[in-house]
């Protein structure tokens, strides 16, 4: 059974949907360009986001300011690390697409970095009454796995689960999902179906021992690695390794604390002995017995940017009341500005 949600947990999700207004946003651009010159928009921005071990995608949006269509949409992810806040500035270089209109405007808003909404909605799916029991044996998930319509990996554990086979299927099924329900192309970045095996091999172990998912994710570009303990949330993928020499590939749910607030335990989702396959699980963190806090690797995966993004902003800004006019300065322009 899935423990008790104590009061040692600190770390928090918001449901799918509920993100609240928690970025202020400004955008400045310059009221006048030369045809065929590159714009530059800058936007500042003030978030609370990292509070919640958030971090959020600026996205900007290009509209002919006529009809304020979207002429192209830009998104800068920090180099795959996401803007946490409490304040940061992101410059956007915009070359107008052609043929240029007389004036344009622009859209930008924050919106969640992460997949791990999704992450968590799709766990929360598996039963956890032994219907998947753990066992370290064939691949370790509780179905034939398919990408891009071709199978790339067959089930060959009958109803027997591991920690590797069900994160991973976890991850596969999540971004797949993600992809279709936002009608996006349903190719993972970076991902060819013959590659997804080099890439399933390091997330299992085959090829990489001490990090496994978390440098598959990152080696792909499809996330980061934390680097500090206190920014992971639940939907973050996990290797670890205890002082005993064993390891374990989970899905992070939370931290336990002791009196002094240091961390003392951690609270994952995975298939493992434990809890007879599939649940949740928690286990000692310490620096001598326990799970090592020293090689608890952490990884975020990016949510691909969708139309589910303005929907989920943090924040947003625009400049439709004061477009940019495309021309020469003192040349006269066709649009009757409001």
């Amino acid at each position: 059974m899935r423990p008790g949600t104590p009061a040692l947990i600190l770390t928090l999700v918001c449901p799918l949907g509920t993100a609240a207004q928690t970025a202020s946003l400004t955008l400045s651009a310059p009221p006048i360009s030369p045809p065929g010159q590159p714009i530059t928009v800058t936007v500042d921005y003030a978030a609370d986001i990292h509070e919640t071990q958030r971090r959020g995608v600026m996205v900007l949006e290009v509209l002919d300011a006529s009809d304020q269509s979207t002429l192209i949409t830009l998104s800068d992810d920090n180099g795959l690390q996401g803007f946490e806040g409490p304040s940061g500035s992101v410059e956007f270089e915009v070359s107008v697409p052609q043929p240029e209109p007389d004036a344009v405007c622009f859209r930008a808003y924050l919106t969640p970095y992460g997949l791990n909404e999704e992450v968590q909605a799709h766990l929360e799916t598996y039963p956890t009454d032994g219907t998947y029991p753990y066992e370290w044996t064939g691949t370790g998930i509780t179905q034939d796995l398919y990408y891009l319509g071709v199978k790339i990996l067959s089930n060959t554990s009958g109803n027997s689960t591991h920690c590797s086979g069900i994160t991973f299927e976890t991850f596969l099924l999540t971004y797949e999902n993600h992809l279709a329900t936002q009608g996006l192309d349903p190719t993972i970045d970076g991902l060819t179906v013959s590659s997804i095996e080099t890439f399933r091999k390091v997330w299992y172990g085959v090829t990489d021992y001490e990090h496994q998912s978390t440098l598959a994710i990152e080696t792909w570009d499809l996330g980061f690695r934390l680097d500090d303990l206190e920014d992971a949330r639940p939907g973050d993928f996990i290797q670890l390794w205890r002082h005993s020499g064993s390891g374990h590939s989970c899905i992070f749910q939370g931290w336990g604390r002791d009196d002094q607030d240091q961390i003392n335990r951690l609270y994952h989702w995975s298939s493992q002995g434990s809890t007879d396959g599939i649940g949740f699980n928690d286990e000692k963190v310490g620096a001598t017995s326990g799970v090592d806090p020293d090689r608890i690797h952490l990884a975020r995966v990016m949510r691909p940017r969708g139309p589910d993004d303005w929907g989920l902003r943090f924040g947003d800004t625009d400049t439709l009341d004061s477009p940019t006019l495309i021309g020469e300065p003192g040349v006269a322009h066709g649009l009757a500005l409001r």
